[in-house]
């Protein structure tokens, strides 16, 4: 066989490999939708507590669009769109996806793409930074 036959066959070989782990890495980035609670600092009372997440959303790019004891936020990111709810009393706040555009989120399945949850994570810590200036006085 020629030089020229091995080096398609490797390129081939090579081309498959590829694939096969692309396709693997993509059946791992999504995760079962979860809502994510965190914990209030305790001197807060819930106007601080409203002070605190909507200081945290608008730090993240984030509008609100409802208040009360649950707010919906709205959050662009390039071609991505998140909606979320943020349910708090006065210990806890709670955030759940509404909508995620861009994110593959998967209402009957109940998955939704990893990037979602590094999305919120800035949120959140952007939330619980904002909390921890208002208990501490700052």
């Amino acid at each position: 066989m020629s030089l020229q036959h091995y080096i398609k066959s490797f390129v081939l070989l090579c081309t498959v490999l590829f694939m096969a782990v692309g396709l693997s890495a993509c059946a791992f980035k999504h995760r079962p939708v979860q809502n994510m609670t965190y914990e209030i600092p305790s001197n807060l009372n819930k106007e601080q507590i409203l002070q605190g997440i909507k200081r945290g959303l608008s730090l993240s790019d984030f509008s609100i669009s409802s208040s009360g004891d649950a707010l919906r936020a709205e959050g662009p990111q390039n071609s991505r769109r998140v909606v979320i709810e943020i349910s708090y009393d006065l210990t806890s706040f709670t955030v759940s996806p509404i909508e995620a555009e861009g994110y593959n989120y998967d209402k009957t399945e109940g998955t939704i793409h990893s990037a979602y949850y590094r999305r919120i994570k800035v949120v959140t810590d952007n939330i619980n930074n904002e909390l921890r200036k208002l208990s501490l006085g700052l």
